[in-house]
C-alpha cells in the first residue's frame, strides 16, 4: 500500500471516529485545567516556600510541573492532546521575563490556558495547550 493511500486510510477512521464522538471545545474543561495547574505547581513548590529556590532546582521542578499538568489535563479529558510548557525563574532586581507561542488550530474547539504563580523568590508561567483530536467536520 502507497503512503497516500495509507495516509487516506488513516483520514477515514479518524473521520468515522469523530462521527460516532461528541466534539467538546476546551472551553468547557479550561476551568479545571487551570485548577490542575495551580495544585501541580503548588505540590511540587510546597517544600521550597520557607527556603530561598536553588537554582539547580529550577530545571527539576519545571520539567516536574509540566509533566504533571500534561497528566492532570489528560486525567480530565482524553478527546485532546495537550502540551504543556513551563517556564520557571527566579527572582532578582530587575528581571524580567518574556514568553510567547503561535500556532495554528481550530478556535471553536481548541484553547489554551495560561497560569502564573509566584512568592517572594521565584516566579512560574505554565501554559497549557489542548488541541482537539476529532474533527469537528
Amino acid at each position: 500500500m502507497t503512503h497516500e493511500a495509507m495516509v487516506g486510510k488513516e483520514n477515514v477512521l479518524l473521520n468515522n471516529a469523530a462521527s460516532d464522538h461528541e466534539v467538546i471545545p476546551f472551553a468547557s474543561i479550561r476551568d479545571r485545567i487551570t485548577a490542575c495547574v495551580n495544585k501541580a505547581i503548588d505540590s511540587e513548590t510546597a517544600s521550597l516556600e520557607k527556603s530561598a529556590y536553588n537554582s539547580r532546582k529550577m530545571k527539576e521542578l519545571t520539567s516536574k510541573i509540566s509533566h504533571k499538568c500534561v497528566q492532570s489535563a489528560q486525567d480530565i479529558s482524553n478527546d485532546f492532546k495537550f502540551v504543556a510548557q513551563c517556564v520557571g525563574a527566579l527572582k532578582s532586581d530587575g528581571m524580567n521575563l518574556l514568553s510567547n507561542s503561535s500556532c495554528v488550530w481550530d478556535a471553536n474547539v481548541d484553547g489554551n490556558c495560561m497560569v502564573r504563580w509566584e512568592n517572594k523568590s521565584a516566579i512560574f508561567v505554565v501554559y497549557i495547550w489542548g488541541l482537539q483530536l476529532y474533527s469537528s467536520a
